[in-house]
This record gives C-alpha cells, structure tokens and sequence, in this order.
C-alpha cells in the first residue's frame, strides 16, 4: 500500500491546538507591548514638536507655541504662531492675532487608548506639579517658544488604562525637555531621555 503525502486530520488537530495554546500565552504579552508602544509615542511625538517648534523659531525669528486643550481623559492641540511680535500670548490667541497654523490634533484618534492625566494616588516625576486636567503650562496651558531658545515650563502626562504612564517636561529658561516612563509594575519613574 502506497502512502499519500500531507497530513492526517489527528495531525493537524494537536498542530492547531499547539498554534492556540502558543497564541494565549503570547497574545496578552504582545497587547501590553503595543499599548506602551502609544503611551510612549504619544509623550516622544510630543517632545519632538516642541523641539520642532524650537528650530522653526530659531530660523525663522518668529515666536511659536503649542494652545493645549485638556478635557479629560481626551487633549487636543494646537500649533500658533506669533502674529505681532509680542510672543504668545493668550489673549492673542483668543482675538486670532497669534494665529493657528495647524490643528487641532486630538490625542484619542492619533493614539487610541492613550489619555490626559494620572490616576489617582499617582504622584508626578521629579517633583513636577499634578494638575487637575493632566496639562500644568501654567494657566492658560500655553507653551510658548522663543526665537532665542528659551520656553516657558511645564509638563503633560499621559496614561493608558494599565496605568502606563508617560511625561514630558520641558523646563522654560533651557527650553531642554525630559521624558519620563513609569511601568505599573514599578513604583518609580524612569528619565526616558
């Protein structure tokens, strides 16, 4: 008798049920990656624009900022740049003297599952401020770029539902910007960059 070549059903079933077991065991693992993945992204897309805007500042001789708008647990921003050569300023913004030139860009559609905020009992890196709504750039949560570099200071922090969480700090008379990462299995945040 003459043996056909390919696999017999018995055969298939324990490969299948192996590939199964296989995917459960790594599936959580690979969700909890990915989910990191935005928290952090989001926080490094963040502190790139504001390098960004300090490098078109700089060339340009213009002042630029960043208008955030925080409704918890979702932010929204926008890019503005001077319009009168006073620097940003938010009532300027209000009257449309300061004008937006991009925006808004809303974090939940750019990063899903990532929000403003840190939950509760949470205390900020550093030292840092806890605002209410997750924005501390001071009342109006304007961040504002000089042409000479400088910036004014402040922090957003982002989490996810695991309590992954992220901050940027950007610290005004350095304009130098930190990056900050806890894991909800640590008790302590690590200085990311």
């Amino acid at each position: 008798m003459r043996q056909e070549a390919g696999s017999s059903l018995p055969e298939i079933v324990i490969l299948l049920g192996v590939m199964a077991a296989l995917l459960h065991a790594v599936a959580p693992e690979w969700v909890r990656w990915r989910q990191r993945q935005r928290v952090e992204g989001a926080a490094d897309e963040l502190a790139l624009l504001v390098v960004a805007l300090r490098v078109r500042s700089a060339s340009t001789g213009h002042a630029f900022g960043i208008v955030f708008r925080a409704d918890p647990p979702d932010l929204e921003w926008d890019i503005v740049r001077d319009g009168d050569g006073d620097g940003i300023r938010s009532d300027d913004v209000r009257r449309g003297i300061d004008v937006v030139i991009a925006g808004p860009h809303v974090l939940s559609t750019r990063y899903r599952g990532v929000r403003v905020g840190l939950p509760a009992g949470l205390r900020p890196p550093a030292g840092g401020t806890r605002p209410a709504d997750g924005v501390a750039f001071g009342r109006a949560d304007l961040l504002a770029v000089h042409p000479r570099g400088t910036t004014s200071s402040g922090s957003v922090y982002l989490c996810d539902a695991w309590e992954r969480c992220a901050a940027v700090r950007v610290h005004g008379v350095s304009g130098r910007i930190s990056v900050w990462a806890r894991a909800p299995d640590r008790p302590r945040w690590a200085l990311r960059r």
